[in-house]
């Protein structure tokens, strides 16, 4: 009888023992999470100020002088009766 409760007594600890190691892992494990869920809210706040500022710039009155500018900078575009200049290299 006094083996049984030995025996009792040990696979209690060895239960005990493996709860706390669940724990702990789990505690690290969470520690982790929280790290990267403070560095993703962190990244979401950036997007989203980026977000309202291009929100606002979108909306914004001289859209239209921001588009002309767009298209002569990227598009080479020009408007009517502008007057455009070809530059041509002397070594053709």
């Amino acid at each position: 009888m006094q083996d049984r409760n030995v025996i009792m007594r040990l696979v209690a600890v060895a239960l005990l023992l493996y709860a706390l190691l669940g724990l702990a892992s789990a505690s690290g494990k969470l520690r982790q999470s929280e790290g990267e869920n403070r560095a993703l809210a962190g990244e979401l706040a950036a997007l989203r100020q980026e977000q309202a500022m291009l929100t606002e710039k979108l909306s914004g009155a001289d859209r239209d002088t921001e588009m002309e500018a767009l298209a002569r900078e990227r598009l080479g575009m020009v408007r009517p009766g502008d007057t455009v200049f070809y530059f041509i290299s002397g070594s053709d």
